[in-house]
């Protein structure tokens, strides 16, 4: 039987702490990742609020980077395994047992990043902050995205369906000499207006597309307007990715399709291993050096 594709998606994060003066400074997981893995399974179970859980297991992929599987383990069952000729039948727990659901994270010591599978359903982003912070006996860390700085030169090349632009200080915002935004911005001074918010698109033709040195100077003028933009996005597509991006807080995040096995499990070292292809190798080589810590 053919496997169903599963579409995973992770973000990358700084992993930082702040001293007593508010300065932030890149923290080093790994003091903390050699004192838990040291711990009985059951003695990593910490619950946080109303999210109980576990680092399950932690392995070295390559030197200096480290596939994580954390576990959410939730109490109560809504469970159900069926039959085609039977009645569901709820799959009850006993006192020691829990169900698990799994987020994969890979560390990367020499850069103090983090990046995590977004996985709904099992422990976020901040869960697994959390619970590293309830574990750990030196400073707290919080994780803080990574942001990308959007490659104008893009919009050259690229196949542009869509660009939203939110003005919230129509007096601040500067044209630069281009035409289009300055009819726009006399169109607010004609109707007396403050804000404008504007969508252009190229409705449902399959064949169209933005002009690309249109939109090429419209995002260079929207970039110089930051101060005055409530927002600024488009939607692109290149040999790169297709996706929305916003050119002032655009998360940097990857993704890839894995296949799941028929009635099988997706092993979590897939997943971290395909982070780390995508992270580090960008090839088709994987690393086949794995060292289990825990």
């Amino acid at each position: 039987m053919v496997g169903k594709k599963k579409h995973i998606k992770f973000t990358y994060y700084d992993v930082v702490t702040q001293d007593d003066d508010g300065k932030e400074s890149l923290y080093d997981l790994r003091k903390w990742l050699d004192t838990i893995s040291k711990n009985e399974i059951a003695d990593r179970i910490k619950r946080i609020g109303d999210v109980q859980g576990r680092l399950e297991t932690a392995q070295v992929i390559e030197k200096g980077y480290y596939a994580l599987n954390f576990m959410r383990l939730d109490e109560a069952s809504d469970a159900y395994k069926a039959k085609e000729n039977e009645k569901a039948e709820h799959i009850d727990l006993e006192n020691d047992e829990y169900l698990g659901r799994n987020t994969v994270a890979l560390y990367d010591e020499a850069n103090h990043i983090i990046l995590i599978q977004n996985n709904r359903g099992s422990y976020s982003a901040n869960a697994i902050q959390n619970y590293i912070n309830a574990t750990n006996g030196g400073k707290c860390c919080y994780f803080r995205p990574v942001l990308d700085i959007f490659d104008t030169a893009r919009c050259k090349k690229g196949i542009i369906k869509k660009i939203y632009v939110g003005c919230s200080a129509v007096n601040q915002f500067d044209t630069d000499g281009s035409k289009a935004f300055e009819n726009i911005i006399e169109s607010c001074d004609e109707l007396g207006g403050y804000t404008f918010y504007i969508e252009i698109g190229i409705g449902r033709g399959k064949n169209r597309q933005l002009s690309n040195q249109g939109i090429y100077s419209a995002v260079n003028t929207l970039l110089r307007n930051r101060g005055c933009l409530s927002k600024a996005k488009i939607t692109l597509a290149d040999d790169k990715d297709a996706d929305l991006y916003d050119l002032f807080d655009n998360v940097r995040t990857g993704k890839f399709d894995l296949t799941v096995p028929e009635r099988g499990e997706l092993d979590f070292m897939q997943i971290a291993g395909n982070i780390y292809y995508q992270y580090v190798v960008k090839s088709k080589f994987v690393c086949t050096f794995i060292f289990q810590l825990c």
